[in-house]
């Protein structure tokens, strides 16, 4: 019998010379030639597993795929899948979003749903009253609890609105339309505040009948802005004026030292001109307001050499309408 020799060249040129196996395996010796013997991959032992077991209704067994079990082909192995008709679907609303999270036990199968609002943003072309606005007089008040996504608005009566103006309740204004009057905001609950008008002065009432008949008229009273009137008839009138007299002595000269009241008659008096048809002319009846009484009132001066004058003058006390030439 002839005796094979393998050399280095011809065992470089068997098939599986250099055979290597994949994880798990290990090389085994399938067919012995001397020269280019034959290799087969046979799985090594596998490790003691037990699959998984007291599964929920939701749970179900799956292989594990490679990336997870290296030693799939070897030795496969079972995982726990849930079932995903067994989680419920999201209930978010429509102005929400979804936040998935894993599920805080090992033995849930669902993931934890959040909802969360959408971004502002969002929310600006999707709730409806977002951009509510209100009238004059009226403030947006929010209406339903701070955590709902949306929010909703009603508008509420807070004030009076005059003129696209607005005026909290207590205060109080000049009418834009009369001078003379005055408006306040007043509220009675539940009721909106409304616009009360008054009198802006309480004038005393003035016969104005009666005025002119007696030959006065009716002058406007600058104390009261020209809102109160009262009837003006021939009578006397304060009139308060410095008193100076000049050279009262040879290079003296005296004045009082607080302005005097000298009363002038002032006053409307009865004047009429009329068509005659007995004369074929006009005629005519006129009055003039002139003093009926008068007292003597003294009067003291200081004068500019240290002394004193002391003088009397007329103090009206009454005044009637005299007839006069027109």
């Amino acid at each position: 019998m002839t005796a094979i020799e393998c050399n280095k060249e011809i065992l470089d040129q068997c098939p599986q010379a250099n055979k290597t196996c994949g994880f798990g395996k290990q090389k085994v010796l399938k067919d012995s030639h001397p020269c280019c013997p034959e290799y087969d991959c046979v799985c090594k032992e596998c490790r003691p597993y037990d699959p998984p077991t007291n599964l929920t209704q939701c749970q179900g067994l799956v292989w594990k795929p490679p990336h997870e079990n290296y030693n799939y082909e070897c030795c496969p192995e079972m995982k726990v899948k849930c079932k995903a008709s067994c989680c419920p679907p999201s209930t978010c609303g429509d102005y929400e979003d979804t936040i998935t999270t894993l599920p805080s036990h090992a033995t849930d199968c669902c993931p934890e749903l959040k909802c969360i609002c959408k971004s502002e943003v969002e929310l600006l072309g999707l709730c409806p009253q977002i951009n509510t606005t209100c009238d004059v007089g009226y403030e947006r008040i929010r209406s339903n609890p701070l955590d709902e996504c949306c929010p909703n608005y009603e508008c509420v009566c807070v004030a009076c609105a005059v003129d696209n103006i607005t005026y909290p309740v207590g205060s109080s204004w000049v009418a834009s339309y009369d001078p003379c009057i005055a408006q306040e905001c007043q509220q009675t609950p539940p009721d909106c505040p409304h616009v009360v008008a008054r009198d802006k002065y309480e004038c005393p009432p003035v016969d104005e009948e009666a005025c002119t008949k007696n030959g006065g008229f009716l002058v406007a009273n600058s104390s009261t802005s020209g809102c109160c009137s009262s009837c003006k008839t021939c009578s006397p009138s304060d009139k308060y004026e410095e008193v100076v007299l000049t050279e009262y002595r040879p290079g003296v000269n005296c004045s009082s030292v607080i302005d005097v009241n000298i009363p002038v008659c002032d006053g409307a008096c009865f004047t009429l001109t009329e068509y005659d048809l007995g004369v074929g002319n006009f005629t005519s009846s006129c009055q003039c307001c002139s003093v009926a009484a008068f007292i003597q009132q003294p009067l003291q001066l200081s004068c500019t050499d240290n002394g004193t004058a002391n003088i009397t003058f007329n103090y009206v006390t009454d005044c009637t309408c005299d007839v006069t030439k027109c």
